[in-house]
Formats: C-alpha cells, structure tokens, sequence
C-alpha cells in the first residue's frame, strides 16, 4: 500500500512542480504555444493508441466508435465558441465585474475537461 502511496505522489507531484517552475520562468506566447500544441498531440495521439483501437475492437467494427469520436470532437469545438463569445478570449488584466462576467465560461471548460476524464 505504501508502494502504491508513493508511486501516485511521485506521478501527481508534476502538478505542483510544474506550477512552481511556471511562477519563477516567463515564457514567450511562441514557447508557450509549442508546449501547447506538443501536449494536444501527446494526447491525441493517447488516444489514437489506447482508447480509439479498444473501442474499434469491441464494437466490432461497427462504425460507433467513430460516430462518438466526431461527435465529441463537435461538443468541443461548438462548446468553445461559446466560452470564446462568452468572454473566455478576454487577455489582459479586468476588474472586478469583467472577471464575474468570466464564471460561466470558466465552469463550462471546468466541465468539459471533467467529463471524458470521468468516464474513461
């Protein structure tokens, strides 16, 4: 038990790594957008891999599979236009009422990103 303890430690640990490495470096929006776009590929490519094949496999080739996969693909892509027309594309500092105006935006990509993670 111990074993599994510190194995989940170590792998959650890069969170907060990660979080404090990004509080003491800036990084230029050019940077940022590689480490982006590497991330979206590496798991893209997760899925591909992992969960595409096992999911062809087990429908037996009936084609659901990627009937789920395009429409997950439209969810998101219809549901951040709306977070983007909601004010999620707002840069810069904002005051108070701007930042109020944010939270269902916020919420809406909360879910988004909560419930594939949840199901799988």
């Amino acid at each position: 038990m111990a074993s599994a303890f510190l194995s989940g430690l170590v792998a959650a640990s890069s969170l907060v790594v990660g979080g404090l490495i990004a509080s003491w470096m800036t990084v230029g929006k050019r940077t940022l957008g590689l480490i982006m776009g590497f991330g979206a590929g590496v798991l893209v490519s997760a899925v591909a891999y992992e969960l595409v094949y096992e999911a062809v496999h087990l429908a037996k080739m009936s084609g659901f599979p990627a009937l789920g996969f395009f429409a997950g693909a439209l969810t998101f892509f219809f549901a951040d236009m709306l977070i983007g027309r909601m004010g999620g594309r707002r840069e810069g500092r904002a005051d108070a009422a701007a930042q109020s105006s944010l939270v269902v935006p916020l919420v809406l990509g909360i879910i988004l990103d909560g419930i594939p993670e949840s199901v799988s």
